[in-house]
């Protein structure tokens, strides 16, 4: 398989951006913040070690803003991780110019496989919020052969993660999302 993987160090996952734990659910803000900036060609897709330091950089700031954001939206701890769509209902500025395009649910791996290999045979650029339950969000970002996952949530004693590849296989790139999910959280990408 042709994909990157980068774990990050531990100080960089949501729960410790910003040097303590703060817990909270914000990472549906995070991918969708994420999703933005690489929608609007502010954030890149690494694909080589030497590209990592300035992505790096990049996606602490948008966690450390995630964070902020969710915030502002006092949502009660006990509170499930948002969708997207509660996300939307907000009204913050930073998510005006999503565009929803559809929400969808995958019940086998195969199904999210083909409807992401066939999306990105129609449209070269795009950034897609994944949900996976019960509780772990990240985005998958989509520039013509390139394709990259930034998720922030914790892997066993490391932070968040991002991931890469050149191929534009997104059917290879949603098999190691499916492994990755099983290894690092013990759960069903389904």
């Amino acid at each position: 398989m042709d994909v990157t993987e980068w774990l990050l160090p531990p100080n960089i996952c949501q729960s410790t951006i910003a040097g303590s734990l703060i817990g909270g659910n914000a990472y549906t803000v995070i991918a969708m913040l994420t999703a933005c900036h690489f929608l609007e060609g502010k954030i890149f897709i690494p694909q080589r070690l030497q590209d990592l330091t300035q992505v790096i950089r990049l996606y602490s700031q948008l966690v450390l803003k995630g964070n902020h954001i969710y915030s502002l939206f006092h949502v009660p701890v006990q509170e499930p991780n948002l969708e997207v769509e509660e996300v939307l209902q907000y009204n913050n500025e930073e998510f005006q110019k999503i565009e929803l395009i559809a929400v969808l649910g995958f019940f086998t791996v195969e199904d999210l496989e083909s409807y992401l290999a066939r999306y990105h045979c129609q449209h070269p650029i795009f950034a897609a919020v994944l949900i996976v339950p019960p509780d772990k969000t990240m985005v998958l970002c989509v520039r013509n052969a390139g394709i990259c996952l930034l998720e922030s949530h914790r892997h066993g004693r490391q932070g968040g993660i991002i991931a890469s590849s050149s191929s534009g296989n997104a059917r290879n790139f949603v098999r190691y999302v499916a492994r990755m999910v099983v290894r690092d959280w013990e759960t069903q990408l389904q």
